[in-house]
């Protein structure tokens, strides 16, 4: 699975559902835990959430604003 295939399976469940963790986004997208969460730590557009569940980054800055 590519890279650009991962964003857009993480891009369309988190602008559908919210912020959620890193399991339910390995789940969505069909690869191990491991190899999701190196991708999300390594991508610079998806934000950890103060709950520490990944959203996109519009949500996360008006968390922080709140």
């Amino acid at each position: 699975m590519s890279n650009d295939q991962i964003y857009d399976d993480i891009l369309k469940y988190l602008t559908e559902n919210g912020e959620t963790g890193v399991n339910v986004l390995a789940k969505v997208a069909d690869i191990p835990l491991s190899t999701m969460q190196r991708y999300l730590e390594k991508q610079k557009y998806f934000r950890k959430t103060e709950n520490r569940k990944w959203d996109i980054p519009d949500n996360v800055e008006a968390e922080v604003k709140t």
